[in-house]
């Protein structure tokens, strides 16, 4: 049997058959499509010619469809508007299982990749896109289905279930080798002396230097000589392993480069956080999306909380 490729004429102008014989115009059909009026013509001269047969009456101001042409465009419309209701259903189907999850830049690459294995060992029908940015996130006014953020209460994020996911610490962290060049007696009362890594940007609960310090009974200027300014943690974290100075490490999200000794910390000085990470989600969510419920225990799981389900009798 002959190959359907070869029976068939080309798709493309097809599409734009369609779209002229539906409006009657070319021009109309070419604004549709984002094409010129010229390449609208072209196509349709291709599908003529695939065909012999006119599909066309042109005339001065406007075209009419041939009795041929009325032929085809019942057939091509019913034939892509099938295609088009199943192209609809598949992505519908696809979406169901797919969830959006939002973190700031340094939570997703630092806590949430190295976790991701164990998501997809764990759940491999859904699909989730992860969406990293440090932008505030309007939630019910987004895709996003799942955001974790940092703040200081569940009261931060009005209209919004907020489940509080991980608490934190700050402590400063080096590159082994700046360690071993500081002195012997190196104390905290010396940190500020030090060439420090500042974050120039961040959310009003994140903690900056000063602040630290602040709360450690130091004052510090946060533009100290020594300090190097970022917008980014991630570079920041990358520059404190290179050895250009210390910088303000947050537990959950460096304390694997401390195990594996790519940091150190050079004091044992440390700050509880006033702030913690917040698993959001919109209300009644969890009960609309078995996926959605699926990916929210799994994160209260991997962050250590379990299962809202193991505190029902």
């Amino acid at each position: 049997m002959e190959s359907l490729r070869k029976r068939l004429p080309p798709v493309k102008a097809l599409v734009v058959f369609e779209a002229a014989a539906r409006r009657l115009s070319f021009t109309r059909a070419a604004e549709e499509l984002h094409l010129t009026q010229a390449a609208v013509s072209r196509q349709i001269h291709i599908l003529e010619d695939n065909l012999g047969v006119s599909l066309f009456n042109r005339e001065k101001r406007a075209v009419t469809l041939t009795p041929d042409g009325e032929r085809l465009k019942r057939t091509v419309a019913m034939a892509l508007g099938h295609i088009a209701e199943t192209a609809v259903a598949l992505r519908q189907a696809c979406n169901a299982s797919q969830i959006n999850l939002h973190t700031t830049t340094a939570f997703g690459a630092l806590w949430l990749m190295r976790r991701i294995g164990r998501f997809r060992a764990s759940f491999p029908d859904i699909r989730l896109r992860l969406v990293s940015s440090d932008d505030e996130i309007d939630l019910p006014n987004s895709n996003i289905d799942l955001s974790i953020c940092y703040g200081k209460s569940e009261g931060d994020w009005p209209g919004l279930d907020a489940v509080r996911l991980l608490d934190d610490e700050l402590f400063p962290v080096c590159s082994p080798g700046f360690r071993d060049r500081l002195p012997k007696d190196f104390s905290i009362r010396d940190l500020p002396d030090q060439p420090l890594l500042h974050l120039e940007w961040m959310e009003p609960s994140w903690m900056s230097w000063s602040t630290w310090f602040r709360h450690m009974g130091i004052d510090i200027d946060d533009h100290a000589p020594r300090a190097t300014s970022f917008n980014n943690y991630l570079v920041i974290i990358q520059a404190a392993q290179e050895g250009q100075g210390i910088a303000l490490g947050w537990r959950q999200l460096v304390q694997p480069f401390v195990d594996s000794a790519q940091l150190v910390r050079p004091l044992p000085d440390f700050l509880k956080a006033d702030s913690a990470y917040y698993l959001l989600v919109q209300p009644g969510g969890l009960e609309l999306r078995p996926e959605l419920r699926s990916v929210h225990e799994w994160l209260r799981l991997e962050a250590g909380l379990g299962s809202p389900t193991d505190n029902k009798n």
